[in-house]
């Protein structure tokens, strides 16, 4: 059934869409653009916190219904829309519910099967001889395995689109930043430091670091890696939420943090026990630690844990972990004229970071840098006098 059959079938029909995820509520948007809002009559979910309530959309408030309640509706005035993904699942559950009429029922994502086999996208592809814009067709999916729908659209777009690069965001959206930063990143100007791009880098996490400038840390000075002024980037991975897998998962992140700090440990660092266990962590290759760090990213990369943590920073919090909630919901605030993106709930955020009282700023005499520098060369990056001052 394509999209002008289905508008055609409910014209004078009473719509319940099943389901009221993403998709449900875009579907709202849907039928206001084709003129239909009035058609759209409840939205039924299994999800029992939702029935009773309304759902606001364009000054309306409509309402949102349990599946059992679809009966209570004239079944020969109804069509019933599953708007969610699981529909093979739904049409199993609403046999047993409206076996006994003639209500239609149809998936969003059946729809869209069929729009996508019978529409020839050959013409409004055709681009002039002069290219706006590149040919990259970024898309995002998180959570669970894909539907079979879902990759056979994914493959339908491939077919379509032959010469087109096509980036998938999800869980492993660090490495499709990674990726992108290949072909996006001014070269010129910056170099995205990781250790895959730079054989002397052995941290756990990336770094944008800015050409012709210095940033020397004192006691570092044996290490090989490309030296500048750095942006850190952290990748949050999933941190189990039981124990011992925790516990666990925190162990391998130390040891593989303590691996890559060997070389600067051996020679540095005051406590003797401790430098003849980085002296024996030396012997073992940059490659040892790497391989542990990518295992940690992908050991729970499709469980939804409630924490995360970046494997690579030894934080203490970091072992406690944080809200995958303050990674995943987000807004935007100001900061000096320029909208941000930041965790919805920044205070919270913030107070586990920095402590209850983190709008209060420490006494003077405790001001001091974590980094020692012992080399600073800002370059050509600052032309204003005064900011260079």
């Amino acid at each position: 059934m394509t999209i002008a059959h289905f508008l055609e079938l409910i014209q004078d029909k009473q719509v319940i869409c099943f389901g009221l995820g993403n998709q449900g509520r875009r579907v709202a948007l849907y039928f206001h653009i084709w003129g239909l809002d009035d058609n759209l009559v409840a939205f039924a979910d299994n999800d029992v916190s939702k029935a009773g309530k309304r759902f606001s959309f364009n000054g309306r408030e409509i309402p949102i219904i349990s599946p059992h309640e679809i009966v209570k509706y004239d079944s020969g005035n109804l069509f019933l829309l599953i708007t969610s993904i699981h529909y093979q699942q739904i049409y199993e559950e609403l046999d047993g519910l409206v076996e006994n009429s003639c209500v239609p029922v149809i998936s969003l994502d059946e729809i869209a099967d069929a729009e996508l086999e019978n529409t020839s996208y050959s013409e409004p592809m055709r681009e002039s001889d002069n290219q706006a814009i590149p040919k990259i067709i970024h898309y995002s999916w998180f959570g669970e395995e894909k539907p079979i729908s879902i990759k056979k659209n994914i493959a339908k777009w491939k077919k379509l689109c032959p010469d087109y690069e096509f980036i998938e965001w999800n869980e492993k959206n660090y490495d499709a930043f990674c990726k992108l930063c290949e072909t996006k990143l001014d070269s010129e100007k910056y170099f995205l430091q990781t250790n895959h791009t730079d054989p002397g880098y052995r941290w756990g996490y990336a770094r944008i670091l800015r050409k012709g400038t210095v940033f020397m840390r004192k006691n570092h000075e044996m290490l090989t890696m490309q030296r500048g002024i750095f942006l850190d980037i952290f990748p949050c991975d999933a941190l189990p939420d039981q124990e011992p897998q925790k516990t666990i998962y925190n162990f391998k992140s130390f040891l593989a943090r303590k691996l890559a700090y060997s070389p600067v440990g051996f020679r540095h660092d005051p406590n003797i026990l401790k430098r003849v266990a980085y002296m024996f962590l030396q012997l073992f290759p940059k490659s040892a630690s790497v391989k542990i760090f990518d295992a940690l990213a992908d050991q729970y990369r499709m469980v939804p844990t409630r924490l995360v943590r970046t494997p690579g920073w030894g934080d203490h919090k970091e072992a406690i972990g944080y809200l995958r909630s303050w990674m995943d919901e987000t807004t935007e605030l100001e900061f000096e004229g320029h909208m941000l993106m930041a965790p919805r709930d920044y205070d919270g955020y913030l107070r586990m970071l920095f402590g209850e009282g983190y709008m209060t700023p420490p006494p003077i005499e405790a001001r001091v840098p974590k980094h020692t520098v012992t080399a600073l060369d800002f370059g050509n990056v600052l032309c204003d006098e005064e900011v260079a001052k």
